[in-house]
C-alpha cells in the first residue's frame, strides 16, 4: 500500500447532503487542483479507527 498525500484545491465546492452521527455522510464536489479536477457523488461510512491525514 502506498503513502497517501494531500493536495489543495485551487477553486471549487464540497458540498454535504445527507449526514448521520457516527454512520455516515454523503455528498457532492467539483474541484479543480493544479493537476487535474474532480466532480461527482461520495459516501462515506464511519471508521472509529480512522486517522486524518
Amino acid at each position: 500500500m502506498g503513502c497517501a498525500t494531500e493536495s489543495r484545491a485551487v477553486s471549487g465546492s464540497v458540498t454535504l447532503t445527507a449526514y448521520s452521527a457516527a454512520t455516515s455522510l454523503d455528498g457532492t464536489l467539483d474541484v479543480t487542483f493544479s493537476t487535474g479536477s474532480a466532480k461527482g457523488t461520495f459516501h462515506a461510512v464511519y471508521c472509529a479507527a480512522g486517522n486524518e491525514l
